[in-house]
């Protein structure tokens, strides 16, 4: 809790995550993107999970809303009230 991993030109995946959310993706394109809308971390590190590039994630609010972001690394590392990231091993069960 209260880390942010920053993309900082280099951390992000850009993958097809169109099966994880609808909204909020980078360029409005959810099939190539490190980025989408999220309820909550739980899709964040499930997300993770499941793309095989990613091997960490953060989650948390950008311009008002909730989103999801999945990283191939820790690099970019900040500290940022009210943001949550994780390794992707850190997921909860499947639903």
């Amino acid at each position: 809790r209260g880390v942010v991993l920053r993309h900082e030109g280099e951390h992000a995946i850009f993958a097809d995550l169109s099966l994880f959310g609808h909204a909020g993706c980078f360029l409005n394109d959810c099939k190539l993107t490190d980025k989408f809308e999220a309820v909550d971390p739980g899709i964040c590190a499930r997300a993770c999970a499941a793309t095989e590039a990613c091997t960490h994630w953060s989650y948390g609010q950008q311009y008002g809303t909730k989103k999801c972001f999945l990283r191939k690394s820790d690099g970019g590392r900040a500290s940022l009230a009210h943001w949550t990231s994780g390794v992707k091993a850190c997921v909860p069960p499947a639903l």
